[in-house]
């Protein structure tokens, strides 16, 4: 560890300046059409936001959502809140926009936005103080967590995008380590930590197994090693207090969390070992990469899961610096254990050649919250601080050496290699088809269930007319047989809505009157509500695209 050194007027530009160019690679199409067009795909992204917005009923006390925990979806089921992220640690940065009057989509892009510079933030904060860089060379690595490829591939993902808390915590630790005013530190680090577990899941787990391969990658190594011991030696107290904090923070998270895990039992691990990463996942810049797009045909790019999972490549030009870097930096104490961590976690995770398995079938028997984890290439999403530690190490060696213009030449192609075609969807296209459904919706009855009628094959996965169904459901203030919230209570069969012919039309009557009648609701007073699948931009573009196949 080591300190920051001096920064001057025009040093204190570049966090501004790098955020501001973070944004804007980021978010170009929202920001240039005045959020006309928004970057929120149909799925996934319309659920987070959908429990974002639950979340803000339930604070202001709305009809419907007087349960934090029993959001009005799968009616009548209860503790369906539990079956993802709950997302309230960084619920504020969409509730702010929502006090001040901003609609649901504009607020929704805007946390998406604030939770990408807060992860910019932290992220120079760690580079800026634990790396020692320099504030040019540190907004620089900081951009590449905040606004890199991991982040720019993942907008289908944007349940990911709540991890500037894991970066602060390590920010903690790092502070803590260097001896100094440690019991602040540390006290910071178990808030950082408590607010990453009430954020999301899937980044908690992988910071905690990033924080314990750290921990045994310092062991060998004689100064990481009693910085740690000293760390333990002198502040018991203060670590077993925050670790008492930290668990009464997140105990009725975890109670909830369980309960819907004994309700509906853990994932098995054939369903892991498919979307387990392969050598190739490492490298991968994602489908839409601006100039690495056209490798997702590739063979060696042929993932077994969804390709998106597995976009965590740092572009091939930024992993040579970065491979530079660190060998420049090798006798670093902080670079030896960073290197010696993510080697491990690689290794342990990455499915040999030849379609063997992992050795993250021994993570998955022993960690608690293990079984959860249906993603585990996800785990690169720490793989950017690595990468700008890389890069920063050989700018700073670079700069130390007179050689400034090469340093900054590097970094600006660092930087552009990040970049992606990205583009948005027509937020009142949307909202148009929500309002227009929920048109249809009697406020009177109990419960409605949404099917899409005369839909076409490659209308997109089902979870997007479930999603919009639960968004009709908030326009109509009425609760929704429907659902999409990462898993599915017992009983519940009602998988696809979108009806492409009789038999499908037929195995959903009896789904919902299956439903109906297990779950004790009066039938006549359950609504379904059919509507035709060209209401729906997406049912629509797939309609087109039929056409044009004929």
């Amino acid at each position: 560890m080591t300190g920051a050194p001096p920064s001057s007027p025009r040093d204190r530009l570049a966090a501004p300046a790098l955020w501001l160019l973070g944004l804007l690679v980021a978010f170009h199409p929202a920001l240039a059409s005045g959020f006309a067009v928004l970057q929120i795909p149909p799925g996934d992204p319309r659920l987070v936001e959908y429990v974002l917005e639950h979340g803000w009923r339930w604070l202001t006390g709305a009809p419907l959502h007087g349960a934090f925990w029993s959001p009005p979806v799968f009616h009548p089921a209860r503790n369906v809140g539990a079956y993802t992220d709950t997302l309230v640690g960084s619920a504020p940065l969409y509730w702010v926009w929502r006090a001040l009057g901003v609609e649901t989509g504009a607020a929704f892009q805007l946390w998406i936005m604030a939770c990408l510079s807060a992860s910019f933030g932290a992220a120079h904060l760690f580079f800026r103080r634990c790396a020692g860089f320099t504030p040019w060379v540190a907004a620089g690595a900081a951009f590449f967590f905040g606004f890199g490829i991991q982040r720019l591939a993942s907008f289908t993902s944007p349940q990911l995008y709540p991890i500037f808390a894991a970066a602060l915590a390590l920010y903690a630790l790092g502070r803590a380590l260097e001896g100094e005013r440690t019991p602040r530190w540390i006290a910071l680090f178990y808030a950082a930590l408590a607010l990453q577990t009430w954020s999301a899941f899937y980044p908690t787990f992988f910071l905690l197994l990033l924080l314990a391969a750290l921990a045994l990658a310092a062991l060998p190594f004689a100064e990481a090693r009693g910085r740690l011991a000293r760390l333990v030696r002198e502040n018991p107290g203060a670590l077993a207090a925050g670790a008492l904090a930290y668990a009464l923070a997140v105990a009725p998270m975890l109670a909830r969390h369980l309960a819907a895990s004994r309700e509906l039992g853990f994932r098995e691990y054939g369903e892991v070992r498919w979307a387990l990463p392969t050598l190739a996942s490492w490298l991968f810049p994602g489908k839409d990469h601006l100039f690495y797009g056209g490798l997702a045909q590739h063979p060696w790019f042929q993932f077994e899961s969804f390709a998106s999972q597995h976009s965590n490549g740092l572009g091939f030009l930024t992993s040579a610096v970065c491979a530079m870097g660190l060998w420049v930096g090798r006798r670093r104490a902080l670079v030896r254990v960073a290197v010696v961590a993510a080697a491990g976690l690689v290794l342990v995770a990455t499915r040999p050649p030849g379609g063997g398995d992992s050795l993250w079938h021994a993570v998955y028997a022993v960690l608690p919250g293990a079984k959860a984890i249906r993603y585990p290439a996800r785990i690169g999403l720490f793989l950017p601080l690595l990468g700008g530690l890389g890069v920063g190490l050989l700018a700073t060696h670079l700069v130390a050496r007179g050689r400034a213009a090469w340093a900054l030449a590097l970094c600006a192609l660092c930087i552009a290699e990040q970049l992606h075609r990205l583009s948005g969807e027509g937020e009142g296209e949307y909202r148009a088809a929500i309002r227009r459904a929920a048109a249809e919706v009697d406020p009177a009855c109990d419960g409605f269930v949404l099917t899409v009628e005369d839909a076409r094959p490659g209308g997109g996965p089902f979870s997007r007319t479930h999603a919009a169904a639960m968004w009709v459901g908030l326009e109509a203030g009425v609760p929704t047989l429907n659902g999409w919230y990462g898993n599915f209570p017992p009983g519940w069969h009602l998988y696809s809505v979108d009806v492409t012919g009789p038999n499908v039309a037929a195995s959903l009557r009896e789904a919902i009157s299956r439903w109906i009648a297990e779950r004790g609701l009066d039938d006549a007073r359950v609504q379904r509500v059919r509507v035709p699948a060209a209401w729906f931009p997406w049912h629509r573009a797939a309609s087109r695209a039929d056409a044009r196949g004929r």
